[in-house]
């Protein structure tokens, strides 16, 4: 699945980039580490996961605010 969204600033792109490439980074070790029934590894990169969506959701969060602060104004 592919999604496209489009970020207002160029902070906020550059910090979704590296929260989608944080993401996908914990995602690959906990796979990997499930595979290796190594649970402590599982357990921090499910962490660092969650760590890193909520740093997506707030910056999707914020982006839509300041596109609809935007459109208010006009």
């Amino acid at each position: 699945m592919s999604m496209t969204i489009t970020m207002p600033g160029q902070w906020m792109a550059e910090a979704m980039n590296k929260h989608v490439q944080g993401f996908l980074s914990a995602q690959s070790r906990s796979t990997a580490a499930l595979a290796s029934e190594d649970w402590e590894a599982m357990r921090v990169a499910n962490i660092d996961q969650n760590h890193h969506a909520v740093g997506i959701a707030l910056l999707v969060a914020a982006s839509l605010d300041q596109v609809a602060g935007e459109g208010v104004g006009q």
